[in-house]
């Protein structure tokens, strides 16, 4: 039996705990001996999406360690466990793995042992994912840390076969709660007005001017409905607009995939449900977390222009006029309806195009295998 530990700090909420509880998750359902366990600054969103309450019973949490053993849902029994701190104590056992997720610090008096240790676990700094060009030049690399004389890998998800590449889709399980989407045939015929968009979104001020349209001139405008997640800021305009929004209540993680693709258009957040709704095959917009320094803009560019390549021109401007506008950039070409509206017009160059980049993307879908070669050349 091999242990993981994965320090995980909380910045983007269910992006950040989604792809750390998707790679413990997959990892074990590969590994079923091994044990992984995650030391996060909030253990609420993993409980969530792992579909546990997040006031656990006494009987399965530790209150003063704050720890909680996992034996819910598909990861095996007692091999999951959760710890709310990113500063266990000095005897801690951290196992033959450590990865650090998005650069989460290891506490000073880990790299206190680290330095005395005679036998080194593989220390992995998992990056975020990015199809920036620069990530293929750095991904692999292996660094010295000056307090400790260790060697650390520097691991970045991404989208080519000289980066991490990405976290598959779900593994088979016997019997999904979710049903799957409807056949591609079926969904060709759909009429305009039956198109479905499912939201999750950290804000939906974007959404506002399209409902005010939708007040003022009667529903349905703009040709589709909208179904906004349960976890999305704002939310609660669902129960101001009834007959504009639909609350889509929230599903734990293994049934995110199958949920997604029962819709049409897909609004993501974050980088965990970046991810899932290229994976689903459908036209989607990307939300992305924004930054103070607007470095952001730049992340969005690289992927936009990755993802984009084959689609006509005038698709292309369309599609990212509302990438573009639902991550809060301003338009004096096109009014936000009239930007939704040239969208939907292109539906179907959309829906082609996502199901050949999925085909694309699922070459690169070995993060996990890829990790295990980095573990095993350094064991």
């Amino acid at each position: 039996m091999r242990k993981l530990t994965l320090l995980c700090r909380i910045v983007d909420n269910l992006g950040d705990a989604g792809v750390a509880l998707r790679l413990a998750r997959y990892w074990l359902h590969r590994h079923p001996d091994d044990h992984v366990s995650i030391c996060t600054d909030e253990i609420a969103p993993f409980q969530r999406m792992l579909g546990l309450p997040c006031s656990a019973s006494p009987s399965s949490v530790n209150t003063e360690a704050k720890t909680l053993e996992v034996n819910a849902g598909d990861a095996p029994a007692n091999r999951l466990t959760l710890h709310q701190t990113l500063d266990p104590p000095a005897d801690f056992d951290w196992g033959g793995v450590i990865i650090e997720m998005f650069g989460t610090p290891l506490p000073a008096h880990w790299k206190q042992r680290l330095a005395v240790c005679n036998r080194h676990p593989v220390w992995v700094n998992l990056e975020y994912l990015s199809a920036e060009r620069w990530i293929e030049d750095c991904h692999g690399l292996w660094s010295t840390d000056p307090a400790t004389g260790w060697k650390q890998l520097f691991f970045f998800p991404g989208f080519t076969a000289k980066t991490g590449g990405l976290l598959g889709e779900e593994p088979m399980r016997a019997s999904p709660t979710i049903p799957d989407t409807p056949t591609t045939q079926a969904r060709n015929t759909l009429k305009p007005a039956e198109l479905r968009a499912f939201v999750f979104a950290y804000s939906l001020t974007p959404l506002l001017p399209w409902l005010s349209e939708a007040h003022e001139d009667g529903y349905p405008p703009h040709a589709l409905s909208f179904h906004v997640a349960s976890a999305s800021h704002n939310a609660s305009l669902c129960e101001i607009h009834p007959n504009l929004l639909h609350r889509v209540d929230f599903v734990p993680q293994r049934d995110f995939d199958s949920l997604l693709k029962r819709f049409d258009l897909l609004f993501v957040r974050g980088e965990d449900s970046f991810v899932r709704a290229q994976l689903a095959g459908l036209p989607f917009v990307w939300q992305i977390y924004p930054t103070e320094d607007g470095a952001h803009w730049t992340k969005l560019d690289a992927f936009f222009s990755l993802y984009a390549q084959g689609l006509e021109e005038p698709v292309r401007r369309n599609l990212k006029a509302l990438w573009w506008y639902w991550n809060g950039a301003k338009s004096d070409a096109d009014s936000a309806i009239d930007i939704l509206h040239a969208v939907l017009s292109d539906m179907g160059a959309l829906r082609t195009h996502a199901r050949r980049w999925r085909e694309a993307l699922s070459l690169q879908c070995r993060l996990i295998e890829r990790l295990e070669q980095a573990i095993a050349a350094k064991t």
